[in-house]
């Protein structure tokens, strides 16, 4: 039915939400100079109007026009980087920091994935997060850093639990040298705003290499730091946390789910069709949904897959298709709490 799922991320924007609560925080306690005021007012209303307009319902569906698309998209993501731009730059100006604070996250283009800037730790560096939720909160944080060899500190100055994981191209699924991925559990108070320091530390005592299972494709080779990587033969197996259990088939799909807290079990089954395109001047539309014939059963053997275990996050990576026409399947397992992604892109 063409869905848009990539441009599903953009429809919330909570990060206009949290740059309209810091503007006006800023606005009624803090100096802002006139431009800089009139400025944001501008790219706020910018922002609610771009969200506005993708929640129509060919935005919402995905069933609009591929300019249509791109236009919601591009203004989204411009939206986007205006709010973070904005909030970065008033927890500057009201925390008077001495150096301009910059997002980690960034997007250049639509048709490009997001890129996590690489923390060089030639120094400690502080990591701020802010909670634009009324309720406190505990949330992942994923940074990626030069080297594994990190200590986290909360704004105590404790010594914070943190996982080091390797990293992999959202595009060839290649392994990144010199790019690791730190993973750590934040605390958050409500609309409250926090710092975590990240220094590093040869001992490297607080932060656990995770392992990695390869079942399908190449293990990558890995060099200068101890992580485990292991090649295992095709075999159903699963990755837990204390509230939950998710098995998987000997292919690396989800078979089951076990929910330890509400005492339920689910079983899930996968497969992948594809439909042709008709070449007729009848097409699909906003309201039809026209192929040139019945689905086809795609192959499911991955061309990948990966599984990641660790103290604080495991996961498993499933590459099926074509590098031109692959489907990316996720799992993520964070303390109690374990989240499911699914994400299909010509580049995943």
């Amino acid at each position: 039915m063409g869905q848009r799922i990539t441009n599903k991320e953009y429809n919330h924007l909570n990060v206009l939400r949290a740059s309209e609560i810091l503007f006006t925080w800023a606005n009624m306690f803090h100096s802002l100079n006139e431009n800089d005021r009139l400025s944001m007012i501008q790219k706020l209303a910018y922002a609610r109007q771009a969200l506005g307009l993708f929640q129509h319902h060919d935005g919402i569906t995905g069933t609009a026009k591929d300019a249509v698309v791109v236009d919601y998209s591009n203004r989204l993501l411009k939206a986007t980087n205006y709010s973070l731009e904005m909030a970065a730059t008033l927890i500057t100006k009201m925390y008077h920091l001495r150096n301009p604070i910059t997002p980690l996250e960034t997007r250049s283009s639509i048709s490009k994935p997001l890129t996590m800037q690489v923390l060089k730790l030639t120094h400690p560096k502080q990591v701020i997060l802010y909670n634009p939720l009324g309720w406190g909160t505990k949330r992942s944080v994923r940074i990626v850093t030069s080297s594994p060899e990190v200590k986290i500190l909360d704004v105590n100055g404790a010594i914070v639990s943190c996982q080091a994981n390797l990293v992999f191209s959202p595009t060839d699924g290649s392994l990144r040298s010199h790019e690791y991925e730190i993973v750590w559990i934040a605390h958050l108070l409500p609309l409250t705003v926090t710092s975590y320091t990240i220094e590093p530390d040869t001992s490297a005592a607080s932060c656990v290499l995770s392992s990695l299972e390869v079942m399908y494709g190449t293990p990558p080779s890995v060099e200068g730091y101890p992580f485990k990587v292991s090649t295992v033969t095709p075999r159903e197996f699963s990755i837990s946390t204390s509230s939950m259990n998710l098995s998987f088939s000997n292919s690396a799909f989800l078979l089951k789910a076990n929910d330890f807290i509400k005492k339920k079990s689910f079983q899930i089954s996968n497969s992948f069709r594809s439909f042709g395109v008709r070449t007729t001047k009848q097409k699909s539309g906003a309201y039809l949904f026209l192929p040139d014939g019945d689905s086809k059963l795609k192959a499911t053997i991955p061309s990948y897959s990966r599984t990641i275990r660790g103290p604080l996050q495991s996961s498993v990576a499933v590459g099926v298709g074509t590098p031109y026409n692959s489907v990316c399947i996720g799992f993520f397992s964070l303390a109690s709490l374990i989240i499911y992604t699914y994400t299909t892109c010509a580049d995943c």
